[in-house]
């Protein structure tokens, strides 16, 4: 056999070993940060999310503003919202006025700032891949258990400083790359669990569609 395609067999083997064993020094950097994260008890940030696709010409993005409380969310973006208070979801259309009403489901939850901290707990394979920025940044990357899933990869940049999540891109099978980025974060003590409703009487006239 070719020497040159033994040696690509060997590095194949040697990554999908790593995966598979789940690499101690990713994980240790990945507690670290859920730790921080976890002992806050509510917090807003604002982010970009940028979405890209070199095949299709695609190059959007797009600000955003999020709020999480335990397992609430608000999630502030491109014309819409959504909040979610665990069990229910009201997703709001701000140019339509109408919000839809379901059921939460956590099987179909996806990938937010409301949940990336501690993703990687359950379900997820976990990888080292470098330092950057003159040692200020570690980077992680993520691969599902689950082959179904419409990504395979979530790669994190944590600062490693003070273990704060700086930004996070989720590769889709698709070709399309999706790249949140935190630009300010702050922990904010005064939200309540009211925060996490949808009020009807702020939006005049709007048209419900209740899939419950």
């Amino acid at each position: 056999m070719n020497k040159s395609i033994l040696i690509v067999m060997a590095c194949l083997f040697f990554t999908i070993q790593a995966f598979a064993q789940k690499d101690t020094q990713a994980l240790a950097i990945l507690d670290a940060m859920s730790e921080k994260y976890q002992k806050i008890p509510a917090f807003s940030a604002n982010f970009s999310y940028i979405m890209e696709n070199e095949s299709e010409g695609i190059d959007e993005k797009f600000e955003g503003k999020i709020t999480v409380k335990s397992n609430k969310y608000k999630l502030e973006m491109s014309g819409q919202e959504i909040i979610n208070d665990g069990s229910t979801v009201w997703t709001y259309l701000k140019d339509d006025n109408e919000v839809t009403i379901s059921e939460y489901d956590d099987s179909e939850e996806e990938i937010t700032l409301s949940n990336i901290f501690s993703i990687y707990k359950s379900g997820y394979k976990y990888l080292f891949l470098e330092t950057k920025d003159n040692g200020k940044l570690d980077v992680v990357d993520l691969v599902p258990d689950d082959k179904d899933k419409t990504f395979y990869k979530i790669r994190m940049e944590i600062q490693n400083a003070d273990n704060e999540l700086k930004n996070f891109r989720i590769f889709d099978k698709s070709g399309s790359r999706y790249l949140y980025k935190i630009n300010q974060f702050a922990v904010n003590n005064t939200i309540k669990d009211s925060d996490f409703k949808f009020d009807e009487k702020k939006h005049p006239n709007v048209e419900i569609v209740d899939f419950r």
